[in-house]
This record gives C-alpha cells, structure tokens and sequence, in this order.
C-alpha cells in the first residue's frame, strides 16, 4: 500500500514538472546593432577619439607614490564607503591622470560587474563634493551564458552579447529605439568596438530599481526608466565611465 502511494505521488511529481511553467527569468534585450550609425560616421568618432587619446596615461605605469599622490586629491570621495574601493581608485586614477581629456569633469560614473545584477553595480560620484549615488543596471547576455545574474566572461566583438571592461568616454546623445540615449566611446583595446556594436547607455523596461535579477543587455548600460534621464543629463557630454568587476 505504502509502495502503491509512493507510486502515485511520484507520477503527480512528475506530471506536474512537465505541465506547469518553469518560472519565467527576465528577457534579453534586442539592442545591439539598433540606431547603428553608418560606417563614416563610426569611422569619424573612431578617428577623433584615437586623436584625442593617443597619449593617454595608463596609470597602472605610474609608480607607486605617484599614485598615492594622485588619490590624496580625492580623499572626499564616497565618504561612506559605497563604492568598492578597488575600481574607485582604478577609474579615480585614470580620471586624474587623463582629466584634460574629458570636458564634463562634474562626474565620473563607475560600473561594477563582480556582483549579481540584484545588487548596486552603478555608481554616479559627484566629482565636487564626492557624494554618491546607487542604481541597478545590466550586463550582456553573452557575459552570463547560464543566466544566473552574475557577469562571467567579457568580450569586445560584435555579435557577441557580452559586456565590454575598461574606461569610456560618453559621447553625443540622441533619440533613437529607447528614447533619449547616450553613445558611448571605448578607450582601450577591451573596448574599443562599443561604438561600432551600438553599446550605449539607454533605459530599458526590463531593468528595475529594485533587488531582483535584472533583463539581460547585448552588452548596453541599461538603467530603470524613473532615473535613466537624470543621470544621463549628469553624465552626457564627455564624462568618465569606468567598468569593471572589483575584487572585495
């Protein structure tokens, strides 16, 4: 008898696995290669930003006290420790030690791609009195093949779905598929196909300012709707953006 129901509640397992809806993830986005540019006008921003960056400074090639030197300017910043400390100063040094190459000096943003997309991974610093603010954003698709939330693997091809690292400078905004949005320009050679690939930063239905896993990009900088506008308009026009996956 016992057999018999064990049997039977086995079988109702089973049905029900194969009836019932496994539960839903968040979408992957259709952005990459939308409002792409034509193949001059990619080439032209391509030329000026190697013009403008061809002497830039890595700081990781500075010594030691040089750095120091460089981060004591900024001690002011994130006083509240939001900001895993290693990537701030990674993009604070880079910041400083190529400033004449950004026009918009009032903000610096930094992307972190260590934690899952339920966590703060965007943070916008106020250059002048170093404040912080937090939000959620995405990461390709292509970075986080078994869809688990967490970014693994980086890549700069198209195609690809993956995220790209290293520092970007935001370039022109315009109006295309997502409204008001942002192109973006890489600096590096992690990078340096974005502009190329349609990565920008742009706001998505798919992506919440809350604690849940977020939709998955081909690789743009996605923000909630309610915040995309303001932080655009602080970081637009030739500011720092810096991704990357801290180690803490």
């Amino acid at each position: 008898m016992r057999l018999s129901r064990l049997l039977g509640a086995l079988t109702l397992i089973t049905t029900l696995a194969a009836v019932l809806p496994a539960q839903a993830l968040p979408p992957i986005a259709t952005d990459e290669g939308f409002d792409k540019q034509s193949p001059e006008e990619i080439l032209q921003a391509n030329l000026k930003i190697q013009a403008k960056f061809a002497n830039a400074i890595n700081p990781a090639f500075l010594p030691p006290e040089v750095q120091a030197r460089m981060l004591a300017k900024y001690r002011f910043v994130d006083p509240t420790s939001e900001v895993p400390q290693d990537l701030l100063h990674d993009a604070i040094l880079y910041f400083d030690a190529n400033k004449d190459k950004f026009p918009n000096q009032a903000f610096i943003s930094i992307v972190d791609f260590a934690p899952r997309s339920d966590k703060y991974r965007f943070f916008l610093i106020n250059m002048a009195n170093g404040a912080v603010e937090k939000y959620h954003t995405t990461h390709g698709w292509g970075s986080d093949p078994k869809r688990t939330g967490t970014a693994t693997i980086f890549g700069n091809v198209e195609n690809s779905g993956m995220s790209s690292l290293g520092p970007i400078k935001t370039a022109d905004v315009y109006t295309g598929k997502y409204k008001v949005s942002l192109r973006l320009d890489g600096l590096v050679d992690t990078n340096s196909n974005i502009r190329e690939r349609s990565i920008i930063f742009h706001g998505w239905d798919n992506v919440h300012e809350a604690d849940v896993i977020q939709g998955w990009s081909w690789g743009c900088i996605t923000m909630d709707w309610k915040f995309k506008d303001a932080v655009l308009d602080k970081i637009k026009d030739g500011s720092l953006m810096y991704v990357g996956q801290s180690k803490k």
